[in-house]
């Protein structure tokens, strides 16, 4: 059975670019936080891309925002990217998070 969700990386120039789509919820974010883990580290510079995502939740929000704050520690260069459906912006500025993508 294949992942409802999709992470795919590449290195580009020394920074691990790392886009998501597909369903990035809480009934995934376990897996999605175990590939995303395979992938990267926080000593190497990251960007997130959130590719049009099917269904996005604060759960997938959050991940990102712990993700961003370890970077930040250890003083990694982290940025991120988002193309978001109008809903999914809609939801993330409900829950006053609409700040923590880049869209």
């Amino acid at each position: 059975m294949s992942n409802p969700f999709s992470i795919a990386a590449a290195d580009k120039q020394g920074t691990m670019t790392v886009t998501f789509s597909g369903n990035l919820i809480i009934n995934h974010i376990e897996k999605i936080y175990e590939e995303m883990q395979e992938l990267i580290t926080p000593e190497q510079p990251v960007t997130f891309i959130i590719d049009n995502p099917d269904n996005l939740d604060i759960t997938f929000v959050q991940m990102i925002i712990s993700v961003k704050r370890l970077w930040k520690e250890k003083g990694s260069e982290f940025h991120i990217k988002a193309e978001l459906k109008d809903d999914l912006k809609q939801l993330l500025a409900k829950a006053g998070l609409e700040r923590e993508l880049n869209y």
